[in-house]
């Protein structure tokens, strides 16, 4: 015997009436989101939870190992809003006609700040800094609360190509048109921050903008464009007056939705078959 509950994603509210099916068997919570029954087959099973205003959900459960299930669903009502999830999370924005798994961090990444731009010249200190600081800033919130970042270092070499480390370059000659440019959801590349470029209209010691040291770190942690000057992530030509931008409520809220979920769940709610799955062969970088 087992006993099940299904609560909503992020607000862990019970979810009455869902309908839960595991394996063969199929059960309807109570009002306190409770359901159970016997364990039919002992193995993983694959479990699909729909209902009233529930975005339908499938997931994987070891029956074996759990005499108690909660499930969590997201529940389609404000503020969560499944269009702008798609964009934020599947690339729905720039490609909505072809939603992606969540390509999303696993652990905190570590930061390797380069203090020397591609020809070899130093950059100054207010430009670091403001990278590191910014980067520390607004971590946990693009990892929707669960981790910050590991470690920052500084130094005039990379670690391109090593995993769980993230390398900041500075391009010289200054790259047309772009302020920055990062992979999404991974790590073993670099964050280009092009900073000869005037991409700090505000002002100050720093070469490179606040704003575009979040839109970039948040393109590693798993971001998309959204296509709206109100995010960070909107990917738009942004006002002088957005130097200092952070991430805006939704995006807050958002990316704690994406957070719930493992690494490779598809639209519109569907983990992959195993909790511990490979990094896909292809890295999507974006501007």
């Amino acid at each position: 015997m087992f006993i099940g509950r299904v609560v909503g994603t992020v607000t862990d509210e019970p979810i009455a009436a869902a309908s839960v099916s595991i394996g063969g068997s199929r059960f309807t919570t109570d009002e306190s989101g409770r359901f159970e029954g016997p364990v039919q087959d002992a193995g993983v099973q694959s479990v699909f939870v729909s209902g009233e205003n529930i975005v339908n959900r499938v997931t994987y459960v070891n029956m074996g190992a759990a005499a108690d299930i909660t499930l969590d669903v997201i529940q389609e009502r404000p503020p969560f809003d499944l269009g702008f999830f798609r964009k934020f999370v599947r690339n729905g924005y720039d490609a909505p006609d072809v939603l992606i798994p969540i390509r999303r961090l696993t652990e905190p990444p570590k930061i390797y700040i380069k203090t020397v731009d591609e020809a070899g010249t130093p950059i100054n200190d207010a430009t670091l800094q403001t990278t590191a600081n910014v980067m520390r800033e607004v971590a946990a919130t693009w990892a929707g609360g669960r981790f910050g970042i590991d470690v920052i270092e500084f130094g005039a070499e990379t670690r391109v190509g090593s995993a769980g480390w993230v390398t900041v370059i500075w391009p010289n000659p200054a790259e047309d048109g772009i302020c920055g440019r990062a992979p999404v959801g991974t790590t073993g590349g670099s964050i280009r921050l092009n900073y000869l470029a005037n991409c700090n209209p505000c002002g100050g010691a720093s070469r490179i903008q606040a704003r575009t040291v979040r839109h970039e770190l948040g393109h590693i942690f798993g971001y998309w464009h959204t296509g709206d000057l109100a995010d960070v992530m909107g990917g738009l030509p942004t006002p002088r007056n957005a130097c200092d931008q952070h991430p805006s409520s939704r995006e807050i809220l958002h990316a704690r939705y994406s957070y719930s979920r493992p690494y490779g769940n598809a639209e519109p709610d569907s983990d992959p078959p195993t909790s511990v799955r490979q990094q896909h062969s292809q890295i999507y970088v974006v501007d």
